[in-house]
């Protein structure tokens, strides 16, 4: 608008209203477009799916040189399959990368739900981490477990049984020298 009103003859009070008008539409567009999906190219504008900054998605989806327009079908088709609860973390990462896992398996195809579950019940494997399978056993979420959880947690008994093994835990302030604290 300072464009527009370039042509008018404000007074130095006027001119400085103006600018203090844009620095705070400014400030609160800024708030608003924060978690605003509408122009997301990822997350369509009726998705249920949480807002954010999608830098996860579009990383990871560079990682596997894939199309980044494809991630919302991806884990739609992981969500139909793998029910977890909606969109929030850690379940957001979960069916972003059990997502994922369905794209980037070459055996699976086409890349739908259907396909997915005789994919799984067929004895396939989902390149995902400990920590999803760990989710998916715990299933931690007020959704039915679907049959095909159970089915890719047995077909991947030996990556589930390692992830549940690990003896890592979080860190704590007695973890930490005390020049941290």
């Amino acid at each position: 608008n300072t464009v527009l009103t370039a042509a008018l003859k404000l007074s130095s009070e006027q001119q400085e209203s103006l600018v203090e008008y844009n620095y705070n539409q400014q400030a609160i567009e800024e708030v608003l477009c924060r978690f605003d999906s509408r122009t997301s190219q990822m997350t369509p504008w009726d998705s249920d799916w949480a807002g954010g900054t999608e830098g996860s998605d579009i990383r990871i989806a560079k990682e596997y040189n894939l199309d980044i327009r494809k991630i919302n079908s991806a884990k739609e088709v992981a969500t139909e399959v793998f029910p977890l609860e909606r969109a929030v973390t850690p379940f957001s990462e979960y069916k972003l990368r059990l997502g994922i896992a369905i794209m980037i398996e070459p055996a699976l195809q086409p890349k739908t739900a259907d396909a997915v579950r005789k994919w799984v019940n067929g004895g396939g494997k989902l390149k995902v981490g400990g920590d999803v399978l760990v989710g998916l056993k715990r299933w931690e979420t007020l959704g039915p477990k679907t049959p095909e959880v159970d089915k890719l947690l047995a077909n991947m008994s030996d990556e589930l049984a390692a992830a549940m093994s690990q003896s890592s835990k979080l860190i704590g302030p007695v973890d930490l020298p005390s020049s941290f604290t």
